[in-house]
């Protein structure tokens, strides 16, 4: 039987505007760059184009006049996040899953 290993949540750190999109695009870096090993070539793909439409959400957000402000961010970012994880999660069937480190 497999011994149960605990995870400690990591502190998160909330950020808002200028930083959200800064650190969007930092991220975005690193995948292109490759240091998502972990990760396939479509999955990368998906990764990033999430991140772009956060920023994009971001953005808009910011652009809106208050009134027209419905859903609020946190929704349609929820939103936009549970649409693509099937695409993250799911492999392709004619690739296998990345292996994880032992």
């Amino acid at each position: 039987m497999a011994e149960i290993q605990y995870y400690k949540k990591p502190a998160i750190v909330v950020l808002k505007g200028e930083e959200a999109i800064t650190a969007l695009n930092q991220y975005i870096e690193e995948l292109r760059g490759g240091q998502a090993e972990e990760l396939t070539e479509e999955q990368t793909g998906v990764m990033i184009k999430l991140a772009k439409g956060l920023i994009s959400t971001i953005e808009n957000e910011s652009l809106a006049p208050e009134s027209s402000q419905n859903p609020p961010l946190i929704q349609r970012l929820r939103k936009a996040i549970c649409s693509n994880l099937p695409k993250i999660l799911i492999p392709s069937p004619s690739r296998p899953p990345p292996s994880r480190p032992q």
